[in-house]
């Protein structure tokens, strides 16, 4: 090592020149490094979220995290799967080896879940990385405008804006208010149009997106081609047309769609008041303070685009803690310089040596700040408190070579020859004491995991400020001694000089000189003793033995923490409350602890977030329920953390059970929380497990508020379909899921593209059922089985009455062949009568004329005389009574034969009309018939009340389903009030 200084002492103006550009590259350095909390740390771990609406812990399991487990245990470098399944949220957490880059991992695992099948409208996200994913400040927006026209306001300005200043990687909004677009059908409509529900969603599927048809390719250009159009509107998907039985149907003909906000899942206030929050998260590298600073700058401006009395709150912000943490580093250890300046020039006793080792401190910390900022390292809390703690170290290697340099020029000539031979005798000494210190922090350099990306700059620091230390010790202090240290005057002679006490050795003469030094005092206090323990070396040793045992006994006692308290000037609130608990009891219960903390004089701002916090100031997404919420308490700068936390806890302990699970704790990153994975494939071993876990870690001194979610339930609607009714009805769990879910919270079919917004849209078929009645009475939709039934029944009946009609006719039929023989016999009988009624007048009739043939004969045969005249003319007579009786009986007779024709005719008249009637009543009959024949054809089924085929129970669900590696466990958890976690680890 004497040769650097050989090389130094020769070329002392470019040593010179070279501290000065140290001085300038440290001072550059020191200018430029970026300023943060912590030294950047990247988590090898990484967080799988997907949300099922609606769906149980048990069904959001089974569907969607079993395979999303399956999916990332694959991926390679992972080593660890742990999953949590509630309410309509699956969260799995990855984990993988140290090393493994956060964004390549992020990219494997988003690859994988993509792959996944999953349930209709569930879409994964992954989330991943270290700090840098933490908001660096957080803020509130409120004015005079409706949440809703702040909302596009904020969107459209602000976001765009603060995405704009360097640094900012991103910028999250919640708390406003979303949209989307909601079809609710009307079954009956849909029913007349002849329309399947189902149709719905596939026609918009088919509709809503252009399609790609490829290229033509003409003499001068190729022109690509696209078929269609999407929808733009909501008044484009009103003119939808549906495929109904009778032609296209718009479905505005059918269904309202209109765009309505969506039903929130969280509410955020700043101070009780209802705002939207920001969060600003920056790029990797990019220097938190000024980031900050820069958004802070923009404020105003962007305060007076938004108008209408629009104003911007800080809630939270790393900077002004960053800010505050360095200075007050920077100041102790300026303090701390000073100090070992002021000792130095104490026991040195010189103006000019301790100015040069005052010059070699500063010299080797710039020196350690520009190897930080080359090896892209930040000054953070722990670097700083490395520069702190080498300030007292650096100066030891300068000190001795500016002592020994001191002596060997006070007693002898000066120049570089007296400076070489000091240097050299204390350069191994200097070396080797360097280097053991240095090699005590190196390994922490290639320590692995989290505590090596924590403390590897500290330990870099450290070992770049010690080596630099001894470069300066070597170099530049002897050139600074060559220069500025003078012989002193001649010394008073020997004898003057009082003799040293007896029994203390005098000090051996500087090389060239032959004079022996005098002891100074604090060689004569330090003499005695180290000439008694040489003199006593078992006794000297067995006293350092004591003390190292007794050192080693100790540890045990000290109180292990990561990152005890760093006085972020706040904390943080957790509120649960029973699983299931509707975001408007949770918000209620919220409200009670916010007039707690406004009570609280030295809380300066609070945030509430109530149900989901997706997108708060804690960054990323959460699968935090509408049961939970949560306050962050900014404190003021007086005010003093631990006491503002013990009172909010009394307070909060006054107030009853009525708020739920309370816990306060830091929000200095770190957690005073305790959880026990308990695991088991067997629900009965897993229950007593668990039984017991929680027995110890409740006789375990210093943990409260143990809690296992094995013991968390909630209730839930569950609808028991009966299989049999349903397949009798053309049904499945499937088909009935969907209409219940179309009933309740609506079926996601697609998006509409409007601008640069995107909404969802939802089908429904009806107003959201809020009561088990309104559920059980929900109307099905009619299936084709349905149908099918309905037109057959429709059919038979048709057939039945055909039959009956039929044999109507037939019984008709028989009944006039009956009354028309019945009429011939009679008739017969009638004939037959008036014959033999004939026969007996024409027997009579020829009997009288058989006399009066006589007569005749007898009158013929007398003797002509005078009254033979007379004979004749009573003849004639006769005989013209009898012409006119016959003519007489003939008119009669055939005065009754036409009397019984027109009878005759009158009822054949009679029959003929009868019988046209009848043969149009058969006519008419049978029209109806054909009519009714074709319009059972055409018959539909009426729709059937979901009760009619299952059964809407109320029953106990587990409120959050454990998985670690792939089998079922239950999460203990438990709150750490004392003060040595890591003890109270070991003994569980």
């Amino acid at each position: 090592m004497t040769r650097l200084t050989r090389i130094s002492l020769a070329r002392r103006t470019v040593v010179a020149l070279l501290s000065l550009l140290v001085i300038a590259v440290g001072v550059f350095s020191m200018l430029s490094i970026n300023q943060e909390m912590l030294p950047e740390i990247n988590f090898p771990k990484g967080t799988v979220i997907a949300a099922l609406q609606g769906a149980s812990p048990e069904v959001v399991e089974a569907q969607v995290t079993k395979p999303l487990e399956t999916a990332v245990t694959g991926v390679a470098g992972v080593n660890s799967v742990t999953s949590k399944s509630s309410s309509g949220m699956a969260q799995i957490s990855v984990s993988w080896d140290y090393g493994l880059d956060p964004d390549q991992m992020a990219e494997a695992l988003g690859s994988a879940v993509d792959a996944v099948p999953l349930p209709s409208g569930v879409s994964p996200t992954v989330i991943s990385g270290g700090l840098d994913d933490t908001p660096v400040i957080g803020l509130a927006v409120s004015s005079n405008d409706s949440l809703e026209a702040l909302s596009a306001k904020v969107e459209a300005i602000a976001v765009p804006a603060l995405k704009t200043i360097p640094g900012v990687r991103d910028v999250g909004l919640a708390g406003g208010e979303r949209h989307e677009v909601v079809i609710t059908y009307s079954p009956q409509k849909l029913e007349d149009y002849g329309i399947d529900p189902t149709a719905i969603a596939s026609q918009f599927s088919a509709t809503a997106k252009v399609v790609a048809s490829g290229v033509i390719r003409t003499g001068f250009q190729n022109l690509d081609v696209q078929t269609g159009q999407s929808f733009a509107s909501v008044d484009d998907i009103a003119e939808m047309l549906l495929q109904g039985t009778d032609g296209p149907v718009a479905l505005g003909e059918v269904a309202t769609v209109e765009e309505q906000p969506v039903d929130s899942t969280s509410i955020s206030r700043v101070n009780g008041k209802s705002v939207l929050t920001l969060a600003v998260t920056k790029t990797t590298g990019a220097n938190t303070v000024s980031t900050a600073k820069a958004v802070r700058g923009q404020l105003d401006d962007l305060a007076r685009q938004l108008g209408n009395g629009a104003t911007f709150a800080v809630s939270f912000d790393q900077s002004p803690l960053i800010t505050e943490s360095i200075n007050g580093l920077s100041v102790e250890g300026g303090i701390g310089l000073c100090m070992a300046v002021l000792v130095i020039f104490v026991f040195l006793g010189s103006l000019r040596p301790t100015i040069i080792t005052a010059i070699s401190i500063p010299l080797s910390l710039l020196i350690a700040l520009a190897g930080l900022w080359a090896g892209g390292f930040t000054l953070n809390v722990l670097t700083l408190g490395a520069l702190t703690v080498a300030i007292g170290r650096v100066v030891d290697d300068s000190i001795v070579v500016i002592e020994n340099i001191k002596r060997h020029l006070s007693h002898g000539p000066t120049g570089a020859g007296p400076v070489l031979g000091a240097v050299k005798e204390v350069a191994g000494a200097v070396t080797s004491s360097t280097m053991t210190t240095a090699a005590v922090f190196v390994p922490i350099a290639f320590v692995s995991g989290l505590p090596g990306q924590l403390f590897r700059p500290f330990a870099l620091t450290i070992v770049i400020a010690l080596l630099g230390s001894l470069l300066v010790s070597l170099t530049v202090v002897p050139v600074l001694a060559s220069w500025l240290i003078r012989r002193k005057s001649q010394q008073p002679a020997p004898a003057e000089v009082s003799p040293s006490p007896v029994g203390t050795p005098e000090i051996p003469a500087a090389p060239g000189t032959g004079e022996a030094e005098q002891p100074t005092l604090l060689q004569r206090a330090y003499l005695p003793v180290l000439d008694w323990s040489l003199a006593h070396r078992w006794l000297t040793l067995g006293i350092a033995a004591g003390l190292l045992v007794g050192t080693v006994l100790l540890v045990p006692f000290l109180k292990t923490d990561l990152l005890s308290d760093m006085g972020t000037g706040g904390f943080n609130i957790t509120q649960k409350l029973p699983a299931g608990t509707s975001l408007e009891q949770a918000d209620e219960a919220a409200r009670k602890i916010e007039a707690l903390l406004d009570a609280e004089p030295d809380i300066l701002t609070y945030q509430t977030t109530v149900g989901s916090s997706s997108g708060s100031l804690l960054g990323g997404a959460s699968s935090a329920g509408s049961n939970q919420a949560s306050f962050t308490v900014t404190l003021s700068e007086d005010a003093d953390l631990a006491s503002a936390q013990e009172s909010v806890r009394a307070k909060l302990a006054d107030a009853g059970s009525d708020l739920g699970e309370v816990e306060v704790s830091t929000n200095a990153g770190t957690t005073n929380q305790v959880a026990v994975y308990v695991e088991s494939a067997d629900g009965a071993d897993l229950t007593d497990a668990n039984a017991r876990v929680m027995e110890v870690l409740r006789g375990t001194a210093g943990l409260a508020k143990v809690a296992s979610n094995l013991t968390d339930s909630q209730e839930l609607l569950w609808v028991d379909v009966d299989e049999q009714l349903a397949a009798e009805k053309g049904m499945n769990q499937t088909t009935i899921g969907q209409a219940v879910a179309r009933a309740t919270q609506g079926q996601m079919i697609g998006a509409l593209t409007a601008g640069e917004d995107s909404l969802s849209v939802y089908l429904r078929s009806q107003s959201p059922a809020t009561t088990v009645e309104e559920l059980s009475e929900l109307r099905l939709p009619v299936t084709a089985v349905m149908n099918a039934a309905a037109r057959e029944a429709a059919s038979d009946k048709v057939s039945a009455r055909s039959d009956k009609i039929s044999a109507q006719n037939q019984e008709t039929a028989k009944e006039n062949y009956q009354d028309q023989l019945a009429t011939l016999k009679k008739n017969r009988n009638a004939a037959k009568k008036s014959s033999a009624a004939l026969a007996k007048q024409a027997k009579k009739a020829k009997a009288e004329l058989a006399k009066l043939q006589a007569a005749l004969d007898a009158a013929l045969a007398a003797p002509v005389g005078d009254d033979k005249v007379a004979t004749q003319t009573v003849l004639h007579l006769t005989q013209a009574v009898a012409a006119m009786s016959s003519q007489v009986a003939q008119l009669a007779g055939a005065a009754a034969s036409s009397s019984a024709s027109v009878g005759a005719l009158d009822k054949q008249l009679e029959a003929a009309m009868e019988a046209r009637q009848k043969s149009l009543d058969s006519q008419s009959v049978q029209e109806e018939l054909s009519q009714a024949g074709k319009d059972a054809a055409k018959t539909t089924a009426k729709p059937i009340k979901l009760s009619s085929v299952a059964e809407v129970k109320t029953v106990a669900a587990p409120a959050v389903i454990t998985r670690v590696e792939g089998v079922r466990a239950s999460t203990i958890s438990a709150i750490y009030e004392g003060d040595n976690l890591s003890g109270s680890t070991v003994e569980i």
